[in-house]
């Protein structure tokens, strides 16, 4: 029975180590962009040092956006927008909730 938890514990890790690396980043939503311009809407993501906005939910997300409350962890992929507006937008193009 005691090894039991011993082997428990390396497979959350393992589980948890292959989620990270299924994904390029990992980032925060941090909240929703309310400003009234042209170039604004979307949500604010911090990832690394960054402040981001991305403005579309990638096809397949599970995430509630309607629900969502702030600051939410995630696991994504993304890339910067080409044609940006105001520099910070970007794509993401797969994301999950941290869990």
């Amino acid at each position: 029975m005691k090894f039991l938890i011993p082997i428990s514990l390396f497979l959350i890790l393992l589980t948890g180590c292959r989620k990270q690396q299924e994904y390029e980043d990992s980032g925060t939503i941090i909240g929703f962009d309310s400003r009234d311009c042209m170039c604004c809407g979307g949500w604010f993501i911090r990832i690394d040092d960054d402040t981001l906005r991305f403005d579309g939910i990638p096809k397949g997300c599970l995430i509630d956006f309607d629900s969502l409350r702030f600051p939410t962890e995630v696991w994504l992929d993304w890339k910067p927008k080409d044609a940006t507006c105001m520099g910070d937008e970007s794509i993401v193009e797969r994301m999950v909730e941290k869990i």
